[in-house]
């Protein structure tokens, strides 16, 4: 999130960029990346009209996914990427990856600057799942109507309907 933010605090006239295969001519030029609240430097991207293009070694910069024949992937995750030209193309001598078209296929938010030479990503969603993936709710503990501290842990195996109230 302060990511995306620091694009709009510095000024920067953003866009959001579309997920849509191939838009024109690849043009390259060093861009920055703005992901998870760092700031990093890409020498060598690719870009056209709506997408950016980077080298393999560069992915994990991006979206913090290791590319592999299978697909992108993360641990035991991987999320399949074609081999079509939408998706990869060899540029100057280089094989680039299509990461804004990637981060389309996955629901990660995108948002570049008007000249395309800051890109902001967001989480991938998929690998954020936490310990909802599991169907088990994380264990916490509330004090009861007598004051006695009672924990989510105590109940495991058993069926518990939790009721909550806001007054918002």
């Amino acid at each position: 999130m302060k990511a995306r933010n620091s694009l709009l605090v510095t000024g920067l006239v953003c866009l959001l960029v579309s997920a849509d295969g191939w838009a024109g001519e690849l043009v390259e030029k060093a861009v920055t990346v703005l992901r998870d609240g760092k700031t990093m430097k890409i020498e060598t991207a690719a870009i056209d009209d709506t997408h950016l293009w980077v080298s393999s070694d560069d992915v994990a910069t991006v979206n913090g996914l290791e590319p592999k024949p299978e697909g992108f992937c993360a641990a035991d995750l991987c999320i399949p990427v074609p081999n079509s030209d939408d998706w990869r193309r060899q540029f100057r001598g280089k094989e680039y990856f299509n990461v804004t078209r990637f981060a389309g296929k996955v629901n990660q938010a995108v948002v570049a600057s008007e000249a395309k030479t800051t890109w902001s990503f967001g989480a991938v969603p998929v690998l954020n799942r936490g310990g909802l993936s599991s169907g088990m709710a994380p264990d916490f503990a509330l004090p009861d109507r007598d004051g006695e501290l009672v924990r989510l842990a105590d109940f495991r195996g058993k069926k518990v309907l939790l009721l909550t109230w806001a007054s918002w």
